[in-house]
Order: C-alpha cells, then structure tokens, then sequence
C-alpha cells in the first residue's frame, strides 16, 4: 500500500540523478486487467544525460527508438524505415522523467509515494528452513516509488519504479484501460559504445521527416 512520505520525491530524484548513465537488458510484458498476457518483448536500454535516450527492442521485431535532444527517431529493421520527427509530449514523459533527476521538474507533473514491499520474512534478510535447519538467503525487498500524474490525459494512470540500491530494476505503467506493462532491468557490464545514441541505417532505408 501506498504510504505518505514526506522524502519521497527528493529520495527519488536522488536516486534518478545519482548516476550520468545507464545501460541495461529489459524484459517485457504486457498483460489486460486479468493478468492474460497480451504482448511481450526483448532487448535493452540506455541513457546519457542530459538528453540522450535509446531504447533498443531486439524480440520478437528489431526496433530501434531515440531520443536525442528534441528529435526523436523510430527505426524499424524489417521495414527499411526511419522516422525522423520532433519529440512528442507523449514520447517524451517517459525519457524526462528518467533524465530529469530534479525535484522541480518531478513534482511539477507527478505525486510521488513510496509503496512497501514486503519481504519474504518479517524483519530479516534470512530465515530459516524448518526441514534439516537449512538457511535460505532472501534477498532484500526492493524500494518502489508511485507516481501519478497531477492531470488527468496522462500516458499512463500510475507508474511504479523499483530500485534496488541505486540501480533501476523495474518499471510498471498501468493506464486508463487497466492494462499493465512491465519492464524488468539487468544492467549491462560492457561499456556503452561511442556512437550508441547515434542511428545510421544502411542506404537503401527510406527515412520519413515529419
């Protein structure tokens, strides 16, 4: 349940800006109001401040979207398609909020809240197994802030951001038709590239400006 929590937009905008860069493998699922599975993809996402944003869908189509400044690109592999157009509101919520780290700019569009995960065990990190006294390491419950917009027209009803330490480990987005995304985060070891927030399509691709 969602708790009053006086600290929480400052510990989440600490949280957001406590690192210049991120780079991590998602998975993701979609499901309706029911838990069905609706949809689900693959693939990985990075970021640079104070203005980079590259998602990257590998499964089960090749696309590449990308925020760089105020433009954004959609580049779709099996199309030979690229997209070039001004970052939309709708595009841009999300890449804002990951990049912002600001209080100002949080607070001015979202309540925020912090929502208690509970642990396996009351009270402890450990517990212990009645079968042979064997000890079972449960991991630490994650700290999860609640966001929902001020207006209503939003992309998304309410989101959720996990973290684990300072790390990003997941994101729920529930909208207006009780449907729920969720994207779970594994970051990546390898040094991000030079050029990764940079789309260069091969020749042949027919790249549409709006």
């Amino acid at each position: 349940m969602a708790q009053p929590d006086n600290g929480a937009l400052q510990q989440l905008a600490g949280l957001l800006k406590s690192s210049d860069a991120y780079y991590a493998n998602f998975q993701h699922e979609l499901r309706d109001e029911e838990g069905q599975l609706l949809d689900a993809s693959s693939g990985w996402m990075a970021w640079q401040r104070p203005t980079d944003f590259r998602w990257e869908i590998e499964q089960p189509l090749a696309q590449t979207l990308l925020v760089k400044g105020s433009i954004f690109y959609q580049y779709d592999r099996d199309l030979e398609q690229m997209l070039v157009q001004p970052l939309s509101e709708e595009v841009a919520v999300l890449p804002q909020l990951l990049l912002a780290g600001d209080v100002a700019v949080i607070s001015a569009r979202y309540r925020v809240t912090t929502v208690l995960a509970v642990a396996a065990q009351p009270g402890g990190e450990t517990k212990l197994a009645e079968a042979g006294q064997q000890v079972v390491h449960q991991p630490r419950p994650p700290k999860i802030f609640k966001l929902r917009p001020h207006q209503p027209g939003e992309m998304f009803r309410e989101l959720l951001l996990e973290f684990r330490g300072s790390a990003l480990t997941a994101i729920n987005i529930s909208d207006d038709l009780q449907q729920n995304s969720r994207f779970e985060f594994t970051p990546r070891q390898d040094a991000m590239g030079a050029g990764l927030f940079e789309v260069n399509p091969p020749p042949a691709t027919e790249i549409i400006y709006q």
